[in-house]
């Protein structure tokens, strides 16, 4: 009963409820590998990747571990400075027919932050195969292409696929604008943010790219948007000086 509540509380984005239970329950169950694999889970999704690495080693002493517990193993070992050994692994792990879409965009992400983007690409193009209505998919592949050095064509292509699938996502259109804006298509670029409203702007946590849509926004003289992206990155500003994450 425990370990129910310690998922229910995980699934529910509640991590320090889901960690004090998990340990509740291992300390009456030391061996039970579902307990430890929970744990890693846990740990993983609060950035502990040294003892998520550490609990889902011993979670595959008692049980196999299941998909997203290995893509999370092998997303740790990566963490950690063990990166041919995460590599390997994430590598058969996207060949799994039973992977979601969702799992195959954050071993992308993976792959590259170890130096693979060539890889990310290989994860991204399985994740729109699998589902081709899938935004994200091919978002996060647009930006993987370009990582990889294949050419801007297909990257802004991609892109637009992936706008086309979800119009209202300003991420979408303001990484599209950039790309447009170093290849010198202004106009182009204010027609994909100049309808953009405020609460769409706020989603954007990346100080360079709204710097870069500010720079946009004052040429075509919308002041409004130039004003507001300014003072998000202020607020951003504020927000790293204050230790916040």
């Amino acid at each position: 009963m425990i370990l129910e509540q310690a998922v229910i509380k995980y699934e529910a984005g509640d991590l320090d409820s889901a960690l004090n239970l998990t340990k509740q329950f291992l300390d009456q169950n030391e061996h039970d590998g579902r307990g430890w694999e929970l744990l890693g889970l846990i740990q993983f999704r609060s950035h502990e990747f040294s003892r998520s690495v550490s609990a889902l080693e011993q979670a595959s002493l008692y049980i196999p571990l299941r998909i997203k517990s290995r893509a999370y193993l092998a997303l740790g070992y990566g963490e950690i400075g063990k990166r041919e050994l995460s590599r390997d692994l994430l590598v058969d792990i996207i060949n799994d027919p039973a992977i979601s879409v969702a799992l195959l965009i954050e071993i992308a992400a993976g792959l590259d932050s170890i130096g693979r983007p060539d890889l990310s690409v290989d994860a991204c193009r399985k994740a729109t195969e699998r589902d081709p209505d899938n935004a994200q998919a091919y978002y996060s592949l647009s930006y993987y292409v370009a990582r990889a050095g294949l050419t801007t064509a297909i990257t802004e292509s991609l892109a637009r696929r992936a706008i086309s699938l979800d119009p209202l996502n300003a991420r979408y259109r303001v990484g599209l604008a950039g790309l447009l804006m170093s290849q010198n298509r202004h106009q182009e670029a204010y027609e994909l943010v100049k309808g953009l409203e405020d609460d769409q702007l706020s989603e954007i946590h990346c100080k360079q790219c709204l710097g870069r849509i500010r720079d946009l926004y004052q040429q075509a003289g919308d002041y409004d948007r130039m004003i507001f992206c300014r003072e998000k990155i202020l607020e951003l500003e504020t927000h790293e000086m204050r230790g916040g994450c």
